[in-house]
């Protein structure tokens, strides 16, 4: 479950950003679109949240930023590999600076917060702080001196294992976390597990190879069956012809997913990829969104609305703001340009966000919250769209 995420110093971002999925004071659709963990010391969370902005404004970065921190931690470098960090650019002092990644959730009903700055050359510092009982413990952190080349150390003993060993053989370029987990730190594994375990899903990744695996796999068939039969595109079932061993062997198959349609009680069969752009679209979506829900994880998408009519990004949303449809309260996280769901029925209030740059080409991101309503029941895609709480381009019309 995530809390929140904090980025500094990448890509269009300078500044420290956060994206809280923390609940605010709003009673309206509490049952529905939020629910409260568990784990001690916990605040209730949010099943979903948009991201809105201009092109260009910086909305892909928030989800590459988590995309990247996740790559570090599960993917490690190779010795004398840089790592894919990109600082904030249009300043003289940030390219020389750490980013900085921070992830605050939930897992095995305990609260954490980890995070790590790094340089292309190394991880400059990293630290994990638990909430068992929903106080601090502070389990370990390192911090690089440049003075003297080498790091300092605190490993608390509420860490368990052997952590001179994970010490000795954490490089420069990697993290303790991974190297730890990797050497099977029971302590640390509920840690990497989470962080491997969230979905981030940028318009590079919507690819039918995923969803193949899945579709052979997990046996999740029933569950996309009823979204696309819900979404009325006339789909009534879906089967694959791939063995999956081919498929994970080859990484990038031709493989072959079979749709079904019933037109007067007959059964009609035809190719995936010879239905539309939408269909195929809504077709990868849906993998990952039921997987998402099925395991209680979190998925962050680019553009969800992308070759999507309105009301199937409406349906999709509603989704995990459901007791009935998402009830081990999954979470979602997506960028959009589709305003028709700026409606206080379809999302609260603290669950809307937006980005924009400022003169300096930085990446701000804020909350509807930071506005005041107006009196009534504010329409909020006419007041976006009129620029009232910013984030929209600024057209020069000549």
């Amino acid at each position: 479950m995530l809390v929140e995420f904090s980025i500094t110093n990448f890509r269009s971002i300078r500044d420290k950003q956060t994206l809280s999925m923390v609940k605010g004071k709003g009673s309206e659709l509490e049952a529905t679109h939020t629910f409260k963990p568990t784990a001690p010391g916990s605040e209730a969370l949010l099943k979903s949240a948009a991201i809105y902005g201009a092109n260009a404004a910086g909305k892909s970065n928030i989800i590459k930023a988590l995309s990247t921190m996740k790559q570090i931690v599960v993917t490690p470098p190779n010795v004398g590999e840089k790592l894919p960090v990109v600082p904030f650019m249009f300043d003289p002092a940030t390219p020389q600076q750490p980013t900085e990644f921070e992830l605050i959730f939930i897992a095995n009903n305990v609260r954490y917060q980890y995070g790590f700055s790094a340089t292309a050359e190394r991880i400059w510092s990293e630290w994990l702080f638990a909430f068992p009982k929903g106080r601090s413990q502070r389990w370990f952190e390192r911090e690089y001196d440049p003075q003297t080349g080498e790091y300092t150390w605190h490993l608390d003993t509420n860490l368990k294992g052997e952590k001179k060993v994970w010490r000795d053989s954490t490089r420069e370029n990697t993290l303790f976390l991974s190297t730890a987990a990797q050497l099977n730190s029971e302590s640390l594994s509920p840690i990497y597990t989470y962080i491997k375990g969230i979905w981030e899903i940028l318009n590079s990744m919507k690819s039918g190879l995923l969803s193949a695996i899945y579709l052979a796999t997990e046996g999740l068939e029933s569950m996309v069956t009823s979204i696309l039969t819900n979404a009325d595109v006339g789909i009534s079932d879906i089967s694959t012809e791939n063995n999956i061993d081919e498929i994970i062997k080859n990484q990038n198959p031709a493989f072959d997913v079979n749709v079904f349609r019933k037109i007067n009680g007959v059964a009609y069969s035809s190719k995936l990829e010879n239905e539309s752009d939408g269909t195929k679209e809504l077709f990868n979506l849906s993998f990952y969104l039921t997987t998402a829900i099925a395991n209680g994880a979190v998925i962050i998408i680019d553009e969800i609305n992308a070759k999507l009519h309105p009301a199937l990004v409406s349906y999709l949303v509603n989704l995990f703001n459901s007791i009935e449809h998402n009830p081990k309260n999954a979470q979602l996280i997506f960028t959009t340009h589709e305003t028709s769901i700026l409606d206080q029925d379809i999302l609260r209030r603290d669950q809307v966000w937006f980005c924009e740059k400022d003169k300096n080409q930085a990446t701000r991101l804020y909350s509807l919250l930071d506005f005041k309503p107006r009196k009534g029941h504010e329409n909020l895609e006419a007041a976006y769209l009129s620029g009232r709480y910013g984030a929209i381009p600024m057209i020069n019309a000549q």
